[in-house]
């Protein structure tokens, strides 16, 4: 999970930087330090691994808890088991339609057509039960028992929404097998948990371990010419090097003309 929290801080910065870009005052000379330095600090930046240690007790002793408290607590496992559910099924029964092609609905209102590997995957589809031999069906048998499995526990989920009491009475008379929805209480919860720690180790640690990384990297670059030359181009760059030199050359000519000056 600290892979979540070290993606997510990193994107935010990333964020502000492309903000930036869209900035009136914005100036491009900067652009290709900045990306160097997005790139070097990503690089550098390592999550505490005392702050990992501890997010891993703490999910642990929440996924240890397989108590819920009251009726709210069972709602709310209960959509999140509906949601999830939901979402797997969309990606199996989408996965299914890209496995077997057009209906015939959209072969005659979409000018579409099943190829031969559709039209087999789809008599695999109808034939799962009888046959398991052919390669089609071997094919096709996970994404067919994903989605009776899905559908089959959203249907238990559905019934499950009034089981709360049951559940405080240890499901013995009702016949309802509600332990997915603890299942899914305590994932809830543990993620949760996570998703709230991760935000306060990156507001209270972490971010402020980038910045430091941040300045380090800046200060590297500043004391090294060559990769200043290199990051920050462009005509200004260019002009002030030039301006630099005329000054320097000024300067060498006024302190000719005062030699010449002494010697007279």
């Amino acid at each position: 999970m600290c892979e979540v929290g070290w993606d997510t801080l990193h994107d935010e910065f990333q964020r502000i930087v492309e903000e930036d870009k869209k900035r009136k005052d914005h100036d491009e000379i900067f652009d290709q330090l900045k990306v160097a330095v997005v790139a070097t600090s990503k690089a550098k930046h390592q999550w505490e691994s005392k702050a990992e240690d501890s997010l891993r007790v703490m999910q642990k002793n929440t996924l240890d808890d397989k108590t819920i408290p009251d009726k709210q607590h069972w709602d709310m496992a209960v959509k999140f088991m509906e949601e999830t559910l939901r979402e797997k099924l969309q990606q199996t029964e989408s996965k299914l339609k890209e496995m077997t092609g057009p209906s015939t609905s959209e072969q005659w209102f979409s000018w579409q057509y099943k190829t031969e590997q559709h039209k087999q995957r789809d008599q695999a589809k109808a034939e799962l039960d009888k046959i398991l031999s052919r390669e089609p069906i071997k094919e096709t048998w996970h994404h067919v028992y994903r989605q009776h499995f899905v559908k089959k526990s959203l249907s238990q989920a559905q019934e499950c929404k009034k089981g709360f009491y049951y559940y405080k009475e240890g499901f013995s008379d009702s016949g309802l097998d509600c332990s997915d929805v603890v299942l899914f209480w305590r994932l809830h919860r543990m993620l949760q948990v996570t998703s709230n720690a991760l935000r306060q180790q990156v507001v209270n640690n972490e971010a402020r371990r980038l910045e430091r990384i941040i300045k380090e990297v800046l200060e590297e670059y500043s004391e090294n010419k060559n990769t200043l030359k290199t990051l920050l181009t462009g005509r200004r760059v260019t002009l002030a090097e030039e301006l630099k030199t005329v000054r320097q050359i000024q300067d060498k000519l006024e302190e000719f003309i005062q030699a010449l000056n002494k010697e007279k």
